[in-house]
């Protein structure tokens, strides 16, 4: 394994800790139930070909907010190694 895929495994390891942790929240868990109290009510406003649109929808832009958090903490752990670098703490 090289360190470049060390350092990968490793970010993503770190990413995945948080994401499990933050789902752990009271305010992922009320999220959740309002997401899932807001589905109900577009199941029942919406045919089923225009809720699986919204749904599709949806997912997409699902999709590109968890790739763009991944990117951020990778970003800002990066940002942090180098500020500590030019500090000279590491």
């Amino acid at each position: 394994m090289t360190p470049k895929s060390k350092w990968n495994e490793y970010l993503h390891s770190m990413f995945k800790c948080a994401f499990e942790d933050f789902h752990g929240t009271d305010y992922c868990r009320a999220m959740k139930e309002k997401i899932e109290h807001d589905e109900e009510l577009c199941r029942n406003d919406f045919t089923n070909r225009e809720f699986v649109n919204v749904e599709v929808w949806i997912d997409a832009i699902c999709e590109i907010h968890s790739v763009e958090s991944e990117f951020m903490y990778e970003r800002g752990y990066h940002d942090c190694v180098a500020m500590l670098k030019c500090m000279e703490v590491l």
